[in-house]
């Protein structure tokens, strides 16, 4: 199957947020900079790095993670700093 497609075939438009959310969550999880980190949920506001589910280091490996499995470049100059390690905002942006 191809990357960010769910029958084989090339993705025709834009990833769906869900699909993205869903990327973004189970890549994290296998990144866990602290491993006993206990994640309440995952709300829009969760904060990654906050979290423990990233370090600085973990957040390069997702953004590259998701960059490989949607097959696309993602260009943060439109995301608030501030926002870059939320939930929310980070799959809106993608």
């Amino acid at each position: 199957m191809s990357p960010g497609s769910e029958n084989g075939l090339p993705r025709s438009g834009p990833p769906r947020l869900e699909e993205v959310r869903a990327l973004i969550l189970e890549t994290s999880g296998t990144l866990l900079a602290d491993p006993e980190a206990v994640i309440s949920g995952s709300s829009d506001d969760l904060d990654l790095r906050d979290s423990g589910m990233i370090d600085s280091l973990g957040f390069i490996e997702l953004v590259a993670a998701i960059e490989d499995a949607l097959d696309l470049e993602i260009d943060f100059e439109g995301i608030d700093p501030e926002q870059i390690t939320v939930l929310g905002p980070l799959a809106r942006h993608v």
